[in-house]
């Protein structure tokens, strides 16, 4: 045996990789590959030209905001008319960027919730520290859908791909992910962790991806956005029509009685039928200082000799412009002008304006 053969026995499994690599020898580690996993969720990046392959583009949107947000791309086959199965490949895409458990893991949280519920049951042995560790390192692709497939959207679905287990390793909170549902309807929008993705999917007839572009799909001005909460509502009012409940989006702004305070001054609620619209005005102001203009689509009120107090404003839905109404009531210390202003659908506004 070589001396150089007895030396590489010798050898630690750190060293050797050292040595190999001093030597010009690539080595390419399982953690390596969990590392490039964690900081390149593009697959694929220089795949070779493929008439059987297409590049779909998606979006990445950093938890820290001080990152801009940032358009990747992967090869996906195509799929033809006629095929009869389809599939999100995003999911399979993103599930080793997820793969990553962290140092910070809540391990009891996670003992706690769906996740370790889905590993033992009540009276079962208790799971141990390196098993839920491993449960947390599967990747787990939540997929929340801003946006359901319609007919009237050409059956686009805009969906927010994240990881199942964020908030289960202490990731931080993705405030403009957050922003981008709440621009979609959702209100109070759901709160996402760490690192999310925005990807659209084409539902009917074959599921199949299809391109969400930087700058065109992230404007806030973008069509899809701001089709979004009116196509929510149509989703869920097809959604009653099949299940006969009615029922939208819980907790919605302004139910219950509960006031949702604007910070333009007045504050709102709302029932199936009406929304009422509160402004605090000085005590010693009369009807005749009053004036309220009704509108299909706006509401406009002002209060003589009072800078300040007013609304003006572009309403989400339509009214019943000659059936809405005001009234001032006295209060201990000032007096309240409420306008009610009554629906021409019964359904539930997740923000007052348009």
């Amino acid at each position: 045996m070589s001396e150089e053969a007895t030396k590489d026995d010798e050898m630690s499994p750190e060293d050797r990789l050292r040595w190999l690599r001093s030597h010009g020898i690539e080595v390419e580690t399982a953690e390596d590959r969990r590392e490039k996993a964690s900081k390149t969720p593009c697959v694929d990046k220089n795949a070779k030209t493929d008439d059987n392959l297409e590049k779909i583009s998606y979006i990445l949107i950093p938890c820290d905001a001080s990152k801009p947000l940032k358009e990747l791309k992967y090869s996906s086959p195509k799929i033809e008319r006629g095929y009869d199965k389809g599939k999100d490949i995003l999911v399979d895409i993103l599930k080793p960027y997820f793969s990553q458990a962290g140092e910070d893991l809540d391990l009891e949280l996670l003992r706690e919730s769906k996740a370790g519920n889905l590993i033992g049951t009540d009276g079962a042995p208790t799971i141990s520290d390196k098993t839920l560790r491993k449960v947390a390192m599967e990747g787990n692709v939540e997929v929340f859908p801003l946006v359901r497939g319609l007919q009237s959207n050409g059956n686009n679905c805009v969906n927010i791909y994240l990881d199942e287990s964020g908030m289960l390793k202490r990731l931080p909170l993705n405030k403009r992910a957050g922003e981008f549902a709440e621009r979609a309807g959702f209100n109070p929008p759901p709160k996402f962790y760490g690192n999310v993705f925005l990807g659209r999917v084409k539902a009917a007839p074959i599921l199949k991806n299809v391109n969400m572009i930087l700058g065109i799909d992230t404007n806030p001005s973008a069509p899809w956005l701001q089709k979004a909460t009116m196509e929510n509502l149509e989703h869920q009012m097809q959604m009653n029509k099949l299940t006969g409940r009615n029922e939208l989006q819980s907790s919605g702004p302004g139910e219950e009685g509960i006031d949702k305070v604007e910070k333009e001054g007045y504050s709102w609620n709302q029932t199936e039928d009406e929304v009422e619209v509160k402004l605090h005005v000085d005590k010693n102001t009369t009807s005749k200082d009053i004036k309220v203009t009704f509108h299909s689509k706006s509401l406009i009120a002002s209060v003589r000799g009072q800078d300040g107090v007013g609304i003006n404003i572009k309403l989400f839905m339509k009214i019943e412009a000659d059936e809405s109404t005001w009234t001032l009531d006295t209060l201990k210390s000032e007096k309240m002008l409420t306008i009610t202003l009554i629906k021409t659908e019964a359904i539930s506004w997740p923000r007052i304006t348009n």
